[in-house]
């Protein structure tokens, strides 16, 4: 397992794609089936081919749950 780095500061915080499954608590074949329907930001692709995911894009689509369940109850992309 790789060791995290330290992130810069006053840059956004990138995650790896089981980083992002993890907080979101879904595999793999489900974060990618997210990504295709809309529901999540598409990665953005490193120099070497890497995806990384923007940790503000996942607490925003986190909080737009939240807020769905709080409000009407109505499914995501709805």
């Amino acid at each position: 397992m790789r060791k995290a780095t330290a992130q810069p500061e006053g840059l956004p915080r990138m995650l790896s794609r089981a980083e992002v499954s993890r907080l979101l608590g879904v595999s793999d074949n489900t974060l990618r089936r997210m990504i295709r329907a809309g529901e999540l930001p598409r990665p953005l692709t490193l120099p070497g081919g890497s995806h990384r995911y923007l940790e503000s894009d996942i607490r925003a689509f986190q909080e737009r749950l939240i807020e769905i369940r709080d409000s009407a109850g109505q499914p995501v992309g709805s």
